[in-house]
């Protein structure tokens, strides 16, 4: 359930591979939340960190380099469309009403969407 920036900025410190955790640095009331991590989640990074530069603190250091703004720009223009979704979207005009159409689906439904399935499963 993290924030965009929160996950781009994520090191490798902040994932216990042994308890099976992640410990999320809340940039919005600047605590740490700890959360499980799904198995499956967990053998990607686990075969993530053996693949990358053991000098790296960064997970995703291209990431962690990036402004917020093209976080978001990114994530509807590569991820959304490998999972089918995609997305209308009108550069900004000078007129009222003109510019982007909102999206249904972002970062930031997925983040919603966890925190309902948490709450759903007790």
């Amino acid at each position: 359930g993290g924030r965009l920036r929160e996950v781009a900025d994520l090191r490798w410190q902040q994932i216990d591979f042994v308890a099976r955790t992640i410990d999320l640095r809340r940039s919005k009331t600047n605590d740490n939340i700890i959360r499980p991590l799904h198995p499956d989640l967990l053998a990607l990074l686990e075969h993530y960190r053996r693949r990358c530069s053991s000098d790296t603190p960064n997970i995703l250091p291209k990431l962690s380099k990036q402004p917020s703004k093209s976080l978001s720009r990114d994530f509807r223009r590569t991820i959304l469309p490998l999972g089918g979704i995609e997305q209308p979207y009108k550069k900004p005009g000078n007129g009222v009403g003109v510019g982007r159409t909102p999206s249904r689906f972002s970062f930031h439904s997925l983040r919603h969407t966890y925190v309902t399935f948490l709450h759903r499963s007790g």
